[in-house]
């Protein structure tokens, strides 16, 4: 399963209703407006257990997006409005701000839905897995969902009583491929303590990890659906999630069905320029799409071919034929597994790329290990497995919290591990001992790079560079003037007979820092592994030493010359702050081993390692030289001046200061746009970026995935084909299922040596042959022929990428889509590339709904740092949160009580006997506290101390 929760908030039911609507192909819009019902609703109590079940229609369903009873018309509360004046009529308008339901989307690897499009049994299996999956998330949800209660500084974490679910059922994409997939949305209304009240979203984003490895594992164990595969001959590849006789052919009807949405749209356009403001009916558009299938095919004529009889056409003409004999099931049962095996594999997961966790996070990651064994189980014998090897993996965890905060939730990430801790105490001590050996700056008169002077903060960086540190940290704003600072260092460094060596975390970065100062680049996972390390299995480091056979069978003799390091070598870390813990240890080791010095050059407001980070946040800890270049000269006003004003912007930006106010300033300086859906968006920003390409004006795109990537690149390229800048006609096809033409600008996804290109690199196309291989250019003007396999497998349209894709880049202009897939320093990324102008882009109903946004996105920092990080977290967490239990409570009564006088005693006697109205808090009892999924055996766990 892919993707994560999102908070709807964009407008009413009626406006989710067309959410809902939009997100498929036309021929299931069929069912949706002719149909009886559009969402399946399920209602749980605090148990877990379903209480009721109907099916929404339309009108219904929207009833209860706007938090009204959908079948007795009870409203359940109010959403918070925003006030805002209307710039034209001065009229004071209300619009809605609260979200109504936080969704997920269940979903399956294509050629899943592919099986279940051309056999009906798999079809039925498909379905019920898929509701199944529902059904277990919903369960959870309910048992883990919690609401506050209580003034602010003393609320509680209360456990809901009633929780609902709506369902809703896709079988194509939105471009009109097979795409099981089901919306699966819970109200933000939940019912605790006598009242509805409000879901708490903050807890529901925390359980994500847990609800989709709970999804993806009722899916890939579910009996009836593996028995109707093996029926109809295909094989399931449990690690993977796949099919494996319809993998060859997946991509190709993902590309088919691209094309197949450009024709459709470019149908409608031409009809709605021919009837403005009417509304196409139903025929129509099923003309539409039989007319879409049968363009570029001229030997077809549009039939009257069913959607399947369409997708089945599409396989054969692809050489697809279907099995005849059935295959074999290889069974996995629980007797077989090793629970204590997994539950070591599941924190060994989880620690991987982060330094505290939470038991949510521990059977996010427990759920996927089972889905990759093969194994068959009914649902509930699932849930108790699952429920088993979490807690084994807690018991293998150690506690940052303080005892005296009470328990702690299972959304908090309160574990870490023996290792993780040996780790930090590893590099605290390797860090501090660089730290404590004192260097000296080098004493410079004032330094000039191609003939311009640096700044105060740049002279001190190259100086304390230049010197006799071992350990040197320069952090630094976005176009606040590293590279040059490195450059000047590099000079100084030879004339004292030193040597430079530049590595990064991507060989990209690398070589860009290498080409700007004129060093020795390299990536630090390539210096490591010259020095003999390896990265194993268990996802640790692993090293090999002088004599040893390496995983080649050959004898590892040391690293070669070239990586040879010295006294005299000065290593530079360029994008520190994206360097991992373990790498980051490792890196020390031979610098240590060697006597070499170290400069970490980063920004920790910047995107960080994919893996555990921090190692930069403990190096700024405890360095003696810390520099922090702020003084930002990358912008530029349209007559060419320094732009000082949105320089210091985006410092607060960086230092995710008054995000609000930020937020205004962007709107005076006509940087916001609001759109009310994300096609909207995406095409502004392509219409945007194509203006600009066409001017010859060079811009980043920055988004929060690969799919928003992958639509945003084909409306660019659409754009260009239209205006003449890309060449249509001859054309191969990249990963990402886009046309490449001559014109089109692209990014290579793997280092490749023998190509000599890099992970992430851009080249522009010059020339497509025949057999598929392109003629690129580079940013340095060199060029390179990628062959054909390369292509197709590694390398796609790079108008549009993630913000990692972005980092380190420098645009004329640029544009940001924002979204609650987007981090913090995602956003600070995208808003700091263009010199002259960088635009945002949100999805919402108006520019409060966009404030609010902005604010959540300046607060949503990846949970990856430090250990000491983390701790720090959970206490920002638990402050202002009342978690102890009622014996807890009561302990703390009594203990009070004990130091009263006898008087106070009784005065407080005598204040109890006057009798107190009763009311719906005081007679509810919240019940024991619940912190476990236990969707079969409804029996309350006893507490545990961590």
């Amino acid at each position: 399963m892919r993707g994560g929760v999102t908070l709807f908030r964009a407008g009413g039911g009626n406006a989710a209703r067309a959410y809902l609507e939009r997100d498929h192909a036309r021929a299931d819009d069929y069912y949706l407006a002719e149909g009886a019902g559009l969402a399946d609703r399920t209602v749980f109590d605090g148990a877990s257990d379903v209480v009721a079940r109907d099916v929404l229609t339309g009108d219904e369903y929207e009833a209860w997006v706007d938090w009204d009873d959908p079948l007795t018309g009870e409203n359940r509360g109010t959403p918070r409005t925003r006030k805002e004046v209307d710039p034209f009529t001065g009229e004071t308008l209300e619009t809605a701000s609260s979200p109504r339901f936080a969704e997920m989307t269940i979903n399956v690897d294509k050629t899943l839905s592919i099986a279940a499009a051309v056999n009906p049994d798999v079809s039925a299996a498909l379905d019920a897995a898929m509701r199944d999956a529902a059904d277990a998330m919903g369960a959870y949800m309910a048992f883990h969902s919690r609401t506050r209660i209580g003034p602010l500084g003393a609320q509680r974490l209360v456990p809901v009583e009633q929780l609902e679910q709506a369902a809703v059922v896709h079988q194509t994409s939105r471009a009109g491929d097979p795409h099981r997939h089901i919306h699966l949305q819970w109200n933000t209304r939940v019912y605790a303590e006598g009242k509805w009240r409000g879901l708490d979203t903050a807890t529901t984003f925390r359980q994500q990890g847990a609800l989709r490895g709970i999804g993806e594992a009722v899916i890939g164990s579910h009996p009836q659906l593996r028995e109707a595969l093996a029926q109809a001959g295909f094989t399931f590849d449990a690690k993977h999630g796949l099919v494996e006789e319809l993998t060859p052919f997946a991509g190709g009807m993902s590309k088919r069905a691209v094309q197949i949405t450009k024709n459709r749209e470019l149908l409608e356009r031409d009809w709605r320029k021919s009837h403005p403001g009417q509304v196409p009916g139903p025929e129509l558009v099923r003309a539409w799409d039989r007319q879409a299938w049968s363009l570029d095919r001229p030997d077809k004529k549009p039939t009257e071919l069913s959607t399947t009889e369409r997708w089945m056409a599409e396989l054969a003409e692809s050489g697809y034929t279907a099995p005849v004999v059935p295959s074999s099931v290889t069974v996995t049962r629980i007797a077989d597994l090793d629970r204590a095996e997994i539950a070591r594999q599941t924190v060994a997961l989880v620690s991987a790329n982060r330094s505290a966790w939470s038991v949510a996070d521990l059977q996010d990651k427990a759920a996927h290990l089972l889905a990759q064994t093969g194994l068959l189980a009914e649902r509930a014998a699932l849930g108790e497995l699952l429920e088993d090897i979490t807690a084994r993996a807690a018991n293998r965890c150690l506690s940052l919290a303080d005892p005296a905060d009470g328990v702690m939730p299972d959304s908090l990430r309160h574990l870490t591990s023996p290792d993780v801790l040996q780790l930090h105490d590893d590099l605290s001590r390797m860090l501090h001992v660089r730290g404590q050996t004192l260097g000296l700056d080098r004493v410079l008169d004032p330094l000039t790079v191609g003939g311009l002077p640096l700044g105060e903060q740049q002279q001190a960086a190259v100086e304390a560079m230049a010197g006799t540190h071992q350990l040197t940290v320069v952090e630094g704003a976005a176009g606040a003037g590293k590279t040059t600072a490195l450059l000047a260092a590099k000079e100084q460094l030879e004339s004292q007979s030193r040597h430079q060596l530049i590595v990064a975390p991507t060989l990209k970065a690398a070589q860009e820092a290498g080409r700007a100062t004129g060093s020795q680049a390299s990536s630090l996972h390539r210096l490591l592994r010259q020095h003999g390390y390896r990265w194993n299995a268990a996802g640790t480091w692993s090293r090999l030493h002088p004599g040893e056979l390496n995983e080649h069978g050959r004898i590892y003799s040391g690293p070669s010359a070239e990586f040879t390091l010295s006294p005299s070598t000065q290593i530079v870390v360029d994008e520190a702050g994206m360097v991992d813990q373990e790498a980051g240890r490792a890196l020390l080791q031979i610098a240590d081993e060697a006597g070499a010095s170290i400069v970490l050059i980063g920004d920790r407001a910047q995107l960080s390692a994919v893996g555990r980070a921090g190692f930069l946040d403990l190096a700024a800890r405890h360095a003696h030289t810390v520099i922090d270049l702020d003084q930002v000269h990358r912008f530029v006003t349209p007559d060419g001046n320094p732009d000082l004003s949105y320089a210091a912007l985006t410092l607060k930006m960086r230092t995710r200061q008054t995000p609000d106010q930020v937020f205004d300033e962007l709107v005076k300086r006509d940087l916001i746009r609001t759109h009310t859906t994300t096609e909207e968006a995406e095409q502004s920003i392509a219409h945007a970026a194509a203006a600009d390409l066409a001017a010859n004006e060079s811009t980043s795109l920055t988004v929060p995935t690969n799919r928003d990537a992958t639509r945003v690149n084909a409306a660019v390229r659409e754009e260009l084909v239209t205006d003449g800048t890309v060449d249509d006609k001859e054309t191969t096809l990249g990963a990402d299922g886009l046309r490449i033409g001559r014109g089109d600008l692209l990014m290579t996804r793997k280092n490749d040596t023998t190509l000599g290109v890099a992970n992430r690199e851009k080249f522009a196309v010059v020339d497509v042959h025949s057999d598929g291989r392109l003629t690129v250019a580079g940013e340095d003007r060199r060029r390179i022929t990628l062959e054909a396999e390369y292509v197709q497998a590694h390398t796609h349209l790079a108008y549009a990428v993630t913000d990692y894709g972005n980092q380190g880049a420098t645009t004329g202009t640029s544009h940001t889509l924002v979204t609650d897939r987007m981090s913090a320093g995602g956003g600070y990324v995208g808003a700091t590339r263009g010199r002259t102008r960088n635009t945002l882009h949100f999805i919402a109903v108006d520019l409060d709904d966009a404030r609010t946004q902005f604010v959540e996105l300046m607060h949503r920092d990846p949970e990856t740092q430090s250990l000491d990080a983390a701790r720090q977290k959970l206490r920002d967490q638990v402050t202002g949160l009342d978690l102890t239990t009622p014996a807890q409570r009561a302990a703390i009564t009594r203990a009070a009580a004990e130091q009263l006088t006898p008087a106070e005693r009784a005065r407080q006697a005598a204040a109890a006997s006057f009798p107190q109205p009763a009311t719906p808090a005081t007679e509810r009892n919240a019940g024991p506290a619940r912190d476990r999924w236990q969707p079969p055996a409804k029996k309350a766990e006893p507490e545990r101390d961590r």
